[in-house]
């Protein structure tokens, strides 16, 4: 929310997938019409510190800790998160988070 513009419309979907026979995960997607993230960007988003080069416009505040901590607790669930963004302003991003499900034993 703050890197879209005010009020600006936030989509949330959330799906069930088959991995392989055996295994499934949940798929979180997130979706904005903000300001994006630029391509050469994506490959550090969820490094410690890193904050895009296209926020020094932005009012957003922050220390590049966020999508970091994000991702390392959905590492140490056996979990991942990905960013997919043409990284130009009004088009947005989307991300997506996957958790395995744990077998519910009989």
């Amino acid at each position: 929310m703050k890197y879209s513009p005010q009020g600006g419309p936030i989509t949330i979907t959330m799906a069930q997938r088959r991995t392989d026979n055996k295994y499934s995960s949940i798929e979180i997607a997130i979706a904005d019409h903000g300001i994006g993230v630029p391509l050469q960007a994506q490959q550090h988003l969820f490094e410690r510190f890193y904050r895009a080069p296209n926020i020094g416009n932005s009012q957003a505040r922050g220390v590049g800790l966020g999508l970091y901590v994000v991702a390392e607790f959905l590492r140490l669930h056996s979990g991942s998160i990905e960013v997919a963004s043409s990284g130009i302003e009004g088009e947005g991003s989307c991300f997506t988070v996957r958790l395995p499900l744990l077998e519910k034993n009989r």
